[in-house]
């Protein structure tokens, strides 16, 4: 469910900041910059605390932030290059592909299109 940002008290711009910065930092303290996908959500609502992120006065979390403005995590993390999906029997993993983040701008590394968009011609 992707709900009207403007409810939050953080900006967008400013959300995107965060979510970034947390998800980098995370990747990389893990072994290869590589995480289960439930073990980054829970250090990443952990981490994320100090923000303070709340709509209509309510506090919540950055993976709810997330939820509600993005659709989910995997949804979100599929949207930039830097950042890889890998599914492994049942269990999903994160990658952070750290040579192609750009930390001045990170937004910059937004994919144009996804996999799924692909047709192949024969």
């Amino acid at each position: 469910m992707i709900s009207n940002s403007s409810e939050w008290n953080i900006s967008k711009n400013k959300s995107l900041d965060i979510i970034h910065m947390v998800l980098t930092d995370i990747l990389l303290e893990s072994k290869n910059n590589i995480i289960n996908l439930k073990d980054l959500v829970q250090k990443m609502n952990t981490k994320s605390k100090i923000y303070k992120f709340s709509n209509k006065k309510k506090l919540n979390t950055l993976s709810k932030y997330i939820k509600f403005n993005h659709g989910d995590l995997i949804g979100f993390i599929e949207n930039y290059n830097h950042y890889d999906i890998i599914k492994q029997d049942k269990n999903v993993y994160i990658k952070l592909y750290k040579h192609l983040i750009n930390m001045n701008n990170i937004n910059s590394s937004k994919r144009l299109t996804k996999d799924s968009e692909w047709e192949i011609i024969t």
